[in-house]
């Protein structure tokens, strides 16, 4: 278990998908806040109130339907967003990141796949970054 506190969102319209989420999450993390949003309004909302995540989980069709991923990117600050989705596709991979999200991830999953993709998706970050301070210096 991880000491480190680790704050998730998730907008998913499946109560299973959420409970597997927060039950990794509170496996992973001793100290972890998972919180649910009701829709697309509610995640712009929350990120533009200043609501710091770690991770935001957006479900696909939620997401896409309302273009949350561009009306969030302006106020999501160092949140990683990844994208699930029942049926992934590179079109549906490559529309999510030049959208802002920062990974996509395939349902159902399991401990160990959620797990690297959150190790992942943070080495990613990470390296993006460092390339960032590289270019300006």
């Amino acid at each position: 278990m991880i000491d480190e506190n680790f704050r998730v969102l998730i907008l998913d319209p499946s109560r299973t998908m959420c409970r597997l989420i927060e039950t990794i999450v509170g496996q992973l993390y001793k100290k972890s806040s998972v919180t649910h949003a009701d829709d697309a309004d509610d995640v712009v909302k929350r990120l533009k109130n200043k609501s710091t995540y770690d991770f935001i989980f957006l479900d696909w069709d939620m997401a896409s339907k309302a273009n949350v991923l561009r009306a969030m990117y302006p106020y999501k600050g160092r949140s990683l967003i990844i994208l699930t989705t029942i049926e992934l596709t590179q079109a549906k991979i490559n529309i999510s990141l030049k959208a802002g999200a920062n990974n996509c991830m395939q349902k159902p999953f399991d401990y160990d796949c959620f797990v690297r993709m959150i190790t992942d998706t943070r080495k990613m970050s990470a390296l993006l970054e460092a390339q960032k301070v590289l270019k300006t210096t």
